[in-house]
C-alpha cells in the first residue's frame, strides 16, 4: 500500500475469530464513500470485502491485462466475509459484461493504452521504484 493520502488510516486486521458474538453487541463497521469530496455512499455493515485500485501502471491492450497498486481486504466476521464475496460474485456479472464489451470495442483504439496508463502516474508504483 502506498499512502496515497497523508492521513491514510488502516488498522484493519485479518480476523480469524470462530465465535459467534453476542446479537447485543456485534461489530458494526461504518463505511463512507466520498467522491471529489462528496459524500455519495454512508451505512454501516457487520462484515465486507474490498478491492481499491489505487493505480494502473500497466495495460496489455493484446493481452487484456493490468498491472498496478491495489488494496485488498476483508473485515468483520469470516463466515460472513464469505457471503459478501459471494454477493459480489453475482453483482458484478453485469459489470463484467459491459466491461468486456467496452473492451471490445476499445482495444483498436489509439488512445486506450495511453489512456489506461494515465490513470495511476501519481501513485505509480514503477515511480515509487525509481
Amino acid at each position: 500500500m502506498k499512502k496515497n493520502i497523508p492521513n491514510a488510516i488502516n488498522e484493519l486486521e485479518w480476523r480469524r475469530e470462530l465465535k459467534v458474538e453476542d446479537p447485543k453487541h456485534r461489530t458494526r463497521f461504518e463505511i463512507t464513500i466520498k467522491e471529489n469530496g462528496k459524500i455519495v455512499y454512508h451505512n454501516t455493515a457487520y462484515a465486507g470485502v474490498v478491492n481499491m485500485v489505487q493505480s494502473v501502471d500497466e495495460f496489455d491492450v493484446k493481452e487484456l491485462s493490468f498491472s498496478g497498486d491495489t488494496q485488498v481486504f476483508g473485515f468483520g466476521h469470516p463466515c460472513i466475509q464469505m457471503f459478501a464475496l459471494d454477493q459480489l460474485r453475482i453483482k458484478l456479472q453485469i459489470v463484467i459484461k459491459q466491461a468486456t464489451e467496452i473492451l471490445y470495442k476499445l482495444t483498436n483504439h489509439p488512445k486506450l493504452k495511453e489512456f489506461m496508463e494515465s490513470v495511476g502516474e501519481i501513485n505509480s508504483i514503477k515511480k515509487a521504484k525509481s
